[in-house]
């Protein structure tokens, strides 16, 4: 009986052993397999993405320094998916964002207006001032004139005449000061505008005052960035200023009909914040070029690049989701297949893909030269694939 056991567990023993070892080679063969085709796929997800990198970054080599930088900024925000940039000349000098620490819109001593200030601010006396300055809202020189309207506004809602203040501020509010190539004028207009956005407010919700307030967001919506290129454009902290207000403005009771016009607002106003905060940080021969690197400005994480051109020196800043973008190369490349991939930077800090992936990594490997010190890492979704395919 112990014979006849022992010859029926032997051979089965074999048997299973023999099993064994050809399941163990037949995972090795599909392992080498997969890692062969996945190593394919990294090396052109790797060579898509440096094509794209050179690809943009040669694209800054068109920039040149502009009187005014608000058509290429609006540019590289909206379509390019920048989050900020900055722009230095040849020389090295600060191009954009440009601020200044100018009082703005001010009264001289020798201005005609001078009396009608004294009665506003010093005397509170606001009846006169508004006689004062209803003498020179048809003045000649522009400059006076938008002084005097605004100031003639502010006094009436002052005085506690909120619609007639509506009716002198739409007088200055739509007229169209760029001709003159003046960006004194034009901060005057704008903010004759943000007072009657603010007098709106203040007034209700009537459909009348409805349609006025359309009219003046959109008219500074139009001013803030999307002049035309041979206009003057405001100093960066101004130009930011003014969108902000008008942001702020459009949570008061007045329904905002352009959503979109709205949301790029958003966007641009917050790229140009960024911009002039990297311009304390910066410097546009300190660094290296051409290479991804990390930093933070105002204690916000942002990923930036810089490139010299022919004309100018350019710093580009991406958020997480524009640098997302540029390795695109990846997300396209691993889509749809049984693989995941993590990209982390020189730091080891998470960049893109899946962050907390499953298993461990069957393949790590270098960015391009672009990224410098950043890996990227696959890994098989959904379990062990080679215990997978073997069975």
């Amino acid at each position: 009986m112990g014979l006849l056991a022992l010859a029926v567990v032997l051979p089965t023993l074999s048997l299973l052993w023999f099993m064994s070892r050809v399941i163990a080679n037949e995972r090795l063969v599909v392992r080498e397999k997969l890692s062969a085709l996945y190593q394919d796929k990294l090396t052109d997800a790797t060579a898509r993405t440096d094509a794209l990198l050179k690809s943009r970054l040669a694209s800054l080599d068109a920039i040149a320094p502009a009187a005014n930088p608000y058509p290429l900024f609006r540019q590289l925000v909206l379509e390019n998916n920048i989050q900020g940039v900055v722009i230095w000349d040849k020389d090295g000098s600060l191009v954009y964002p440009q601020a200044t620490l100018g009082p703005g819109n001010t009264v001289s001593s020798s201005s005609p207006l001078t009396e009608a200030w004294q009665q506003e601010f010093a005397k509170k006396d606001y009846a006169t001032a508004v006689e004062l300055y209803g003498q020179f809202t048809t003045d000649r020189d522009p400059q006076v004139a938008i002084g005097a309207a605004t100031g003639k506004t502010r006094c009436l809602s002052r005085l506690g005449r909120l619609e007639d203040a509506i009716a002198e501020g739409q007088k200055v509010a739509f007229v169209e000061p760029l001709e003159s190539g003046d960006p004194a004028l034009l901060l005057g207009v704008e903010n004759s505008r943000l007072l009657l956005l603010t007098l709106l407010n203040q007034s209700g919700g009537s459909a009348k005052n409805s349609r006025i307030f359309q009219q003046t967001v959109a008219a500074l919506m139009g001013d803030l960035y999307e002049s035309k290129k041979d206009r003057p454009a405001l100093p960066a902290n101004q130009n930011l200023f003014i969108a902000q207000k008008v942001l702020e403005s459009l949570r008061g009771p007045f329904r905002f009909e352009d959503v979109k016009a709205k949301e790029k607002l958003e966007k641009l106003a917050s790229a140009e914040e960024l911009s002039i905060a990297a311009t304390e940080t910066f410097r546009p021969f300190a660094g290296q070029f051409d290479a991804i690197f990390t930093t933070r400005i105002d204690d916000k994480s942002a990923f930036g690049v810089r490139r010299q051109g022919p004309s100018a020196t350019v710093l580009v800043l991406l958020s997480e989701q524009g640098i997302a973008s540029v390795l695109s190369g990846y997300r396209d490349t691993f889509a749809h297949t049984e693989a995941t991939y993590r990209v982390m930077d020189a730091s080891g800090e998470f960049v893109a893909g899946t962050q907390q992936p499953p298993g461990k990594a069957f393949t790590v490997a270098a960015l391009p030269a672009g990224f410098p010190g950043w890996k990227v890492e696959l890994y098989f979704q959904g379990g062990d694939v080679f215990e997978k395919a073997a069975k």
